[in-house]
């Protein structure tokens, strides 16, 4: 049976006009479903997603997936707003591993509802701009009444070492007259040890 809507007496121009108009429509995409789906939206439509979800800071200068992390933390974020697993969940969508030092956590104690960060940001690169926004989704996930002090910003980076080490034993004889003696070796287990002698008069 034909996809079609027209009534079984529409004429053979109204039937191919019909087909041209559907395939025609066929080939524009639609993105209905994907708009809502922050793995399957396209690049372009990103902004208007986070709009939606209520992301409250963004950067054009993020990666793709970032903004695509970010958005998929946004509820989880306005849930816990106000607490440091909120500071930490839109943090952790950037790639960026913190820890929280309350006021009374840290040693010395400082002052009262103060607390600092210490942060590693990563593979994200530390720019003026990037810092500008961690201060921001900071400044607007923390409860009203703490402030933040000090970031300590410490970055983590991973080698290989590679080390080696060489021993040498010498052993020097000095024998008395013997000419007729001038090397020696002999034979300990399976392995061959040489001698070097010195003959002196």
């Amino acid at each position: 049976m034909a996809e079609t809507l027209l009534p079984c007496n529409a004429s053979p121009l109204e039937r191919a006009i019909d087909q041209t108009a559907a395939g025609q429509l066929g080939t524009i995409p639609h993105y209905v479903r994907d708009t809502s789906d922050p793995d399957r939206i396209p690049p372009v439509l990103l902004p208007w997603l986070a709009w939606a979800r209520r992301v409250e800071v963004w950067d054009s200068g993020w990666s793709d997936e970032q903004k695509r992390a970010v958005i998929k933390a946004s509820f989880e974020v306005h849930r816990k707003k106000g607490t440091i697993g909120a500071i930490k969940s839109a943090l952790t969508a950037l790639g960026v591993s913190l820890e929280v030092i309350e006021w009374f956590q840290d040693v010395p104690k400082a002052p009262p509802y103060t607390f600092r960060l210490v942060a590693d940001p990563g593979d994200n690169a530390l720019t003026p701009a990037f810092w500008q926004s961690l201060l921001e989704i900071v400044e607007r996930t923390k409860n009203a009444r703490s402030h933040m002090g000090v970031t300590d910003v410490r970055r983590r980076s991973t080698c290989l070492s590679y080390s080696a080490g060489a021993v040498q034993y010498g052993l020097a004889l000095v024998i008395p007259a013997a000419p007729e003696l001038e090397s020696l070796t002999y034979s300990a287990g399976a392995v061959n040890y040489g001698l070097a002698l010195t003959v002196s008069d």
